[in-house]
């Protein structure tokens, strides 16, 4: 429903315009302290636009480019809180990287709310939700917004008090508290390219997944690495790949054939092999600020007709790291994708990052 309402909107209603002036902006951020409360609006139907939970958050981490509001009806530990200072150097590396995210409000940052309403959202919908990015705060005029660009993420759960899944706070924070707050960023600055710069579409909602799951990846020294819940996404492609079809849907398996895809091209930028690409973050960065989308935002930043390059990938399932080639064309650098692996703690097995 969201990459659905993203492209009505983007389709719909004007180009949202900076919603103070020079100096209404100085207020505000100097005003901004820890311990400062907002009420925000917060999507508690994964359906509707028009219903939402008022959440008065507090300020409990202000950085350079993020501000992390807390809910006081499920606060977060401290040194939880603490934890997002790390997300603060990462989202300037994608800021360079991509452009940037939109500054509707004003303040040059992003605000993350860590809350409750999140986990409830999986039990509604009977399903596992871990954060999302709402368009509509972009939007002043329209209903529930609340202008300015916020990332909505879930909270540890031990005893599933307020989702439809325990999640104790060791597994949120290894799996899930900076990846579900980098993967959401990328969702609004991808918004912000595509739409707010570019003028075009919003990405499509496959492409659009499938490069979050990506930029999960990311790390600040350069090094490949993959992140905590890929594999499971993955494992679930590769076990399912004979009946999941690409570019077509959002499902766990899509997701993950999505995600192998763009890694590929990935490890295949950074190997010299795209044409359009000097390396693998040159590819994102041109994929995210594009006034393309879909297959045609592939072929276009990457210069390779997709039958080629969807041909070479699904070689590259077959024969990769069994030692059937040496070509690098066919072959994923950053894991091993049949050798005995590591545990992803959802007892599916895939990828050993490097």
């Amino acid at each position: 429903m969201l990459r659905h309402d993203e492209s009505e909107l983007a389709q719909t209603e004007p180009i949202p315009q900076k919603s103070l002036n020079a100096n209404e902006r100085s207020a505000r951020v100097d005003n901004v302290s820890l311990g400062d409360t907002r009420e925000f609006c917060v999507l508690d139907d994964i359906n509707s636009n028009s219903s939402c939970t008022t959440v008065v958050g507090e300020a409990a981490l202000i950085m350079s480019n993020l501000i992390v509001y807390t809910d006081p009806s499920c606060p977060l530990e401290d040194n939880e809180v603490e934890n997002y200072q790390e997300l603060d150097d990462l989202s300037e590396m994608l800021k360079t990287m991509t452009g940037g995210w939109s500054d509707i409000d004003n303040n040059g940052k992003f605000i993350i709310l860590p809350t409750c309403v999140v986990n409830g959202l999986g039990a509604l919908s009977q399903g596992f939700v871990t954060g999302f990015f709402y368009a509509r705060d972009l939007y002043c005029n329209t209903e529930n917004s609340n202008c300015g660009e916020v990332l909505y993420v879930n909270i540890p759960d031990p005893d599933a008090d307020y989702g439809s899944a325990a999640i104790s706070h060791e597994f949120w924070r290894e799996n899930f508290q900076k990846i579900v707050a980098q993967h959401e960023l990328q969702h609004l600055i991808s918004y912000n390219r595509h739409v707010l710069e570019n003028e075009s579409q919003s990405e499509d909602s496959f492409f659009n997944e499938s490069i979050s799951h990506l930029v999960e990846d990311l790390t600040l020294d350069g090094r490949d690495s993959v992140s905590a819940e890929n594999p499971s996404r993955g494992a679930r492609y590769l076990g399912a790949i004979s009946t999941t079809s690409l570019f077509s849907g959002t499902n766990i398996a899509q997701r993950g054939g999505g995600y192998l895809f763009l890694r590929y091209l990935y490890e295949q930028a950074n190997l010299g092999n795209i044409p359009g690409a000097t390396d693998g973050r040159d590819l994102i960065s041109k994929l995210i600020d594009s006034d393309e989308h879909g297959v045609d935002n592939i072929e276009s930043v990457t210069g390779v007709n997709i039958d080629d390059l969807l041909g070479r990938f699904f070689l590259t399932l077959a024969v990769s790291n069994r030692e059937l080639t040496d070509s690098d064309l066919f072959n994923f650098v950053g894991f091993d994708l049949y050798r005995e692996r590591f545990s992803n703690n959802r007892g599916n097995h895939i990828v050993t990052g490097k």
